[in-house]
């Protein structure tokens, strides 16, 4: 029987996964192995002062990202957090001046924000409520104001872990219910599931999500891992937020190309998860469920349960 390189590697890279206690440590994008160096070697911390301030929104950025132009503006109630991982300086200078905290790194948004927030900046969870975590492609069809909005309805409705609506015209569509629904009195969607490109967390849901967080993860099974490590039936927790709406686009339309396929051996994020699922005692995947909604009629709300066939 032979074996091509690539199996005998991914059959070993599950084997530790399945055998072995979580790895703490980020896949290096200068090299094809893990980097176990502790990241603050890394990365440049630019005299990073002590945040003030509730709602922070996170993401990794490079060169073909338009989320100042998206995300920031007069009437900004949030701060932002960015990693760098592009090679224009001018551009990292922009980003600069328009976060809160902004340092160069490399790796995907999860592992970033594990590495470089949870693990060596604790402190900032204490600082604040809510955590947007967005991927740097995703835009707003009101910018900024969408954002403030997801906030407070987040905060209102006391969710552990929510996210926009997606523009059904111009977003890839991974799951059916982050559709965005054309009812303008359609505030939310109660669910059983949220996507990770635009998961925002209720700083006690993001904890939970990072003590089971492993970031040998890229990206694909982290929703579920957040669902798991905060309870998989909770009919009034998790919810996608009709009166936001959002564009996922398939690919960056400077390069025709996803950003996710620069990170080392993205292409067996499926298999890896697979296998950190089985460990953890986590579904691989899920039944997606829709329990109820609110609707506002004259400025009240309404919640009505969603009727199954």
């Amino acid at each position: 029987v032979q074996f091509s390189t690539h199996s005998l590697l991914l059959s070993g890279l599950l084997w530790c996964l399945l055998s072995s206690p979580p790895v703490r440590a980020v896949w290096n994008g200068q090299s094809r192995k893990l980097d176990t160096e502790p990241v603050t070697k890394q990365v440049a911390d630019n005299n990073l002062e002590k945040i003030t301030g509730k709602k922070l929104v996170f993401t990794s950025a490079g060169d073909n990202s338009e989320w100042v132009e998206n995300w920031t503006g007069p009437g900004q109630n949030y701060d932002v957090f960015t990693v760098y991982y592009g090679k224009d300086e001018q551009r990292f200078q922009n980003y600069k001046a328009n976060s809160k905290y902004c340092i160069k790194g490399h790796g995907s948004k999860m592992q970033n924000f594990f590495n470089l927030v949870f693990t060596n900046r604790n402190f900032i969870i204490d600082e604040y409520d809510y955590f947007f975590l967005l991927d740097d492609d995703i835009t707003f069809r009101n910018g900024m104001s969408d954002i403030n909005l997801m906030f407070d309805i987040s905060h209102k409705h006391s969710l552990d872990i929510t996210m926009p609506s997606f523009d059904n015209e111009t977003s890839v569509i991974s799951f059916n219910e982050t559709i965005h629904k054309e009812d303008p009195k359609l505030l939310l969607t109660y669910t059983n599931f949220a996507e990770l490109n635009s998961y925002l967390f209720s700083r006690k849901a993001l904890t939970k999500f990072m003590n089971m967080y492993d970031p040998i993860l890229l990206g694909w099974g982290c929703d579920i891992l957040a669902l798991c490590a905060n309870g998989m039936e909770r009919e009034n927790a998790y919810a996608v937020v009709h009166a936001v709406v959002a564009t996922n686009p398939p690919v960056r339309k400077e390069t025709g190309v996803r950003e996710l396929e620069a990170i080392p051996f993205w292409y067996d994020r499926k298999y890896v998860w697979d296998g950190v699922s089985y460990r953890l005692g986590c579904p691989r995947a899920i039944p997606y469920k829709e329990y109820s909604s609110i609707y506002v009629q004259q400025n009240v709300e309404h919640k009505q349960k969603k009727k199954h066939s």
